[in-house]
Order: C-alpha cells, then structure tokens, then sequence
C-alpha cells in the first residue's frame, strides 16, 4: 500500500509539534512544582 510521503512528512511535523509541547509543559511543571 503507497502512501503520499507528503502526507507522511506532516504527520510526523504535527506528532513532533505536540511531542515537543507535552515535553514543554513537564518541564514547566516540574520547574514550578
């Protein structure tokens, strides 16, 4: 089955950008707490 790597490329960026902002709030939380 092909998928459109396009496709692809920003499911990853939109996975990153959340991964990177759980990360973010962690730290602020653990920072703060």
């Amino acid at each position: 089955m092909y998928v459109c790597p396009m496709n692809w490329d920003l499911l990853y960026f939109r996975l990153s950008l959340v991964w990177m902002a759980i990360t973010a709030a962690m730290l602020i939380y653990v920072l703060v707490a």
